[in-house]
């Protein structure tokens, strides 16, 4: 029995010894275990490999946009997705520990992204641009159905190829993306923001980012009649409980609608604002029951009284010069096409002593539509689209059009020389769609955007 005994506590002992290594196991063993446990990261992506940031172009206290980028690390079990973010010029753009990037003049810089566990790095060009300010488009162009607004290196735009629908592209015709299945007019563009008319969905007001994301309804359920953008607001014609066409103001979150409930308004024809002033035309019926302008008025946005006439009969169109004195917009000349069809310019429009109305060019056939773009006048009439100095001087013809087709006009420039300049049109003709053209101010090199 005793030799029973001893057996079995040795055999006790042993399994004790046992249990107590697999308790604490050598240090190295420790160490193996440790490195298993590390997943390190595989990749790292951003969620942009190019993005736009901007910067207002106003003199003083110049207001800038920014962009937050994303950055994934794999794998999902990856135990550290911590990353490093770094500009490579921060004198152009900064990027914060968030991955916030800052504008801070114009030009091109390189963010990168470096996980810290085995320094792996993805990277994203930024360019730095002015933004469209105060104003999200020019008044030519809204003139023109705002179905082209510029912004820096892109144009935003209404693709015939596309049905009409909101797309963008370079300033020289590549890149050409959609931003959306939405028809747009009155396109205006500020920093990210893309402001426009829904044709698809009743003429609402809608906005989209640059990057054809976080689109969404800005508030009015009422079709609107022309938009622009200025500063944090939107203007815009809309039918009152009248059915008149009347001007409304609302930030551009879509918040603090309101009308500009002017004296003697009347139902809107086409308007546009400059500085603290609106200059506007009234719509009339004509002898077959369409609407057409009728006067040319100018007023301050605040306060009472009615508008100043600046002309005083039917017309086909006007378009108003701007200027920017440091960091001020001022309106200079007007420039419209009469009901004749002969283009005329009018200066000091806010001195009824001083105001001058003189004649630009007299078409023939008469004009139908113009644009003004740095000295000249573009314009189309049933034969061509020409261009005429501001003066009346250089008349020429750029380039032939289908007889009795309606022509949006959009001049581009991308450079100081005279040839520097693409005029993008569209030519719309009954029963047939859509086309978009662009042609050189110089009449050379004409094709068609596909």
């Amino acid at each position: 029995m005793k030799r029973i005994t001893i057996v079995a506590g040795a055999f006790a002992l042993l399994a004790g010894l046992a249990a107590l290594g697999q308790v604490i196991p050598p240090s190295k063993k420790v160490d193996q275990v440790r490195k298993i446990a590390v997943v390190e990261p595989e990749s790292v992506t951003l969620n942009r490999s190019e993005i736009w940031v901007f910067i207002g172009p106003e003199l003083m206290n110049p207001s800038r946009e920014g962009y937050r980028l994303a950055a994934a690390v794999l794998p999902d079990n990856a135990t550290s997705k911590k990353v490093v973010w770094e500009s490579s010029d921060p004198g152009v753009a900064t990027v914060d520990a968030e991955g916030y990037v800052r504008p801070v003049k114009r030009g091109a810089a390189v963010v990168r992204a470096t996980t810290v566990a085995n320094k792996l790095s993805a990277e994203c060009r930024v360019t730095v641009e002015s933004m469209n300010r105060p104003s999200g488009s020019a008044a030519g162009d809204l003139l023109n159905r705002g179905s082209m607004a510029r912004q820096g290196s892109w144009l935003y735009f209404a693709d015939p190829g596309r049905g009409m629908r909101l797309s963008k592209m370079k300033v020289d015709g590549s890149a050409k993306a959609p931003l959306s299945n939405d028809q747009a007019t009155f396109i205006n563009v500020s920093g990210g923001t893309v402001f426009y008319i829904n044709n698809s969905d009743g003429r609402k007001l809608y906005s989209i980012d640059i990057y054809g994301q976080n689109r969404r309804w800005l508030n009015d359920s009422n079709p609107a009649f022309g938009a622009q953008t200025y500063g944090d607001e939107i203007m815009y014609g809309s039918p009152d409980p009248s059915n008149l066409i009347n001007l409304y103001r609302m930030k551009t979150d879509g918040t603090g609608r309101r009308i500009v409930d002017w004296p003697g308004l009347g139902n809107l024809g086409f308007f546009y604002r400059v500085g603290g002033a609106a200059f506007y035309s009234l719509g009339q019926k004509d002898e077959t029951g369409a609407t057409v302008m009728n006067r040319i008025l100018y007023r301050p946005l605040e306060g009472g009284g009615r508008g100043v006439e600046v002309f005083g009969a039917t017309l086909k169109s006007f378009a108003v010069e701007t200027a920017n004195l440091s960091g001020s917009y001022v309106a200079g000349r007007i420039f419209y096409i009469s009901d004749a069809g002969d283009i005329r310019a009018i200066e000091n429009f806010a001195d009824a002593k001083k105001r001058k109305d003189s004649p630009v060019s007299n078409p023939s056939p008469p004009a139908k539509g113009l644009n003004v773009h740095q000295g000249w006048v573009y314009y189309y009439n049933d034969n061509a689209l020409s261009k005429v100095r501001c003066d009346g001087r250089e008349n020429q013809v750029l380039t032939r059009i289908p007889a009795g087709a309606e022509v949006l006009i959009y001049p581009v420039s991308f450079g100081s020389a005279a040839e520097d300049t693409w005029i993008y049109y569209y030519v719309l003709q009954a029963g047939a769609a859509p086309k978009l053209f662009r042609v050189r101010s110089n009449g050379l090199e004409m094709s068609e955007i596909k």
